[in-house]
């Protein structure tokens, strides 16, 4: 459905379900590799490093 921009709604009426969510929790699978998936939503890390300290007090002039 995705690949082909039908809406679930659409396909599960094609597809005569009477609930849209039934294909989708059936038929569905993901396309891409978890750690892929996973590298897109990694953050820098909140904790500053000794190196990001180091710039930051060399950079800071007061």
């Amino acid at each position: 459905m995705v690949r082909q921009g039908v809406d679930p709604v659409t396909a599960a009426k094609a597809g005569r379900w009477s609930d849209p969510n039934l294909p989708m929790r059936i038929y569905a699978h993901a396309e891409t590799d978890e750690a892929d998936v996973r590298a897109l939503f990694r953050t820098r890390p909140v904790q500053n490093t000794a190196s990001n300290t180091d710039k930051h007090l060399t950079n800071n002039k007061d």
